[in-house]
């Protein structure tokens, strides 16, 4: 009974170590650019536009005028 036992709990630990073969026709994938100290994946950056601190003064100026307060 033992012997059954430790053959069941034995060939799931074998099957996970099996290698599963590559064709040859398998291109390469594009990796993912990780930042360090972390596992999450960057995101696409490409519209993000990054101004400096006059270009942001004059975008803040350009914005209409928030409603008034009204007090209660």
């Amino acid at each position: 009974m033992k012997a059954l036992f430790l053959c069941a709990l034995a060939v799931p630990l074998l099957a996970a170590c099996a290698d599963i073969p590559k064709t040859s026709n398998d291109e390469p994938k594009e990796q993912k650019i990780y930042t360090t100290g972390s596992n999450l994946p960057q995101r696409d950056r490409s519209g993000v536009i990054v101004l400096d601190k006059d270009a942001a003064d004059q975008a803040i100026r350009r914005l209409p005028p928030s409603m008034p307060k009204t007090g209660g």
